[in-house]
C-alpha cells in the first residue's frame, strides 16, 4: 500500500520528483546531499521518518563536508517539501484503498 511513498511504483513520477524547484545550478549539490542522505532514512509503520539533524552531521562527516547555515537551511526546506509530499502520496493511496461503507 504505501510503495508509492517510498518512491516505487509511482506513475509518472517519484516523490522526489515533487521537489522540483529553480534551484541555481551552483547548489546541484545540495540536491545530491538530499538524495544520499535521504537513501538511509529510516521507516516506520506509517511511512518513511523524517531526516534528523543527527543524520545530516553523520553524512557530512563522512563525506568530510562542513555546511553554511544557509545549506542547512536549504536541506531542511528540501526535507520538509519531501514530506508533505509523502504524507499526500500515503493520504491517496489510503482514501483510494479503502473499501465502500467505511
Amino acid at each position: 500500500m504505501y510503495e508509492r511513498a517510498f518512491g516505487h511504483d509511482m506513475p509518472g513520477r517519484m516523490v522526489k520528483d515533487t521537489l522540483l524547484v529553480d534551484w541555481p545550478a551552483h547548489t546541484a549539490y545540495l540536491r545530491n546531499l538530499f538524495d544520499a542522505i535521504s537513501t538511509r532514512r529510516q521507516r516506520g509503520q506509517e511511512g518513511p521518518m523524517t531526516i534528523t539533524h543527527s543524520d545530516v552531521e553523520a553524512a557530512l562527516r563522512r563525506q568530510g563536508l562542513d555546511l553554511a547555515p544557509w545549506e542547512h537551511a536549504a536541506l531542511d526546506a528540501m526535507e520538509a517539501g519531501w514530506m508533505k509530499a509523502v504524507k499526500e502520496v500515503i493520504k491517496d493511496d489510503q482514501e483510494r484503498h479503502q473499501k465502500p461503507g467505511r
